[in-house]
């Protein structure tokens, strides 16, 4: 009998072909340094229309870097007592340091609701090509057992609801089977790249 299985390219989650350079997600690239992002230089109308590719990882180190005490950001995300949810651990970006992502992408917090964030995945092309950048960035720098394990954090955290959650877990093969997996640690700034994935994601509209 001839198989039915659809190749790992041609599935609702593909990856691009490594040979292929012009199709690698933006942050499977080698990161260079560039002008400071616009959204970072001055306050834009509040929206959830936030792109996760106005930051770099070294940029977002600088924000991840901020002591708590100074962040005086006006925002204010629902506190994680009483929500289910574990706090922070100690690399991974507080609550303050999540407001101060919202704050600076120019996010009405109110958008957010109450945790989990995003309690289901958008599943319309521009979500699955934001869940495919982000699954990509996390496998190319740490591989996949560090991609799974941090889709559960931001589960436990109360980022991302179990729809959610299932969904990224569930395409993190597909990564690994075109993309080369990385062997680094997840320290907070990658974390609060995810953090900025997933108010991208909150922005997406589903019809």
């Amino acid at each position: 009998m001839v198989s039915t299985r659809l190749p790992v390219e041609s599935r609702f989650y593909s990856f691009p072909r490594l040979q292929d350079s012009s199709n690698i997600p933006r942050y499977c690239r080698p990161v260079r340094r560039r002008p400071r992002p616009k959204s970072l230089q001055r306050s834009r109308r509040p929206s959830l229309v936030f792109d996760p590719a106005d930051y770099d990882p070294n940029e977002l180190r600088s924000l991840a870097g901020v002591d708590d005490a100074d962040a005086g950001t006006g925002v204010s995300l629902p506190p994680v007592e009483g929500s289910g949810y574990r706090p922070a651990a100690p690399d991974e970006p507080s609550r303050e340091q999540c407001e101060r992502l919202v704050a600076i992408g120019g996010v009405d917090p109110a958008a957010l609701g109450e945790r989990p964030y995003l309690p289901t995945f958008p599943d319309v092309p521009a979500g699955r090509r934001v869940g495919r950048d982000w699954i990509a960035y996390l496998v190319r720098t740490a591989g996949e057992a560090a991609t799974r394990d941090a889709i559960g954090r931001y589960r436990a955290l109360g980022w991302l609801g179990e729809d959610a959650a299932a969904t990224l877990d569930a395409r993190v093969g597909d990564a690994v089977a075109v993309l080369d997996s990385g062997d680094d640690d997840l320290d907070r700034a990658d974390h609060l790249l995810s953090f900025a994935h997933v108010i991208r994601l909150l922005g997406i509209e589903v019809e």
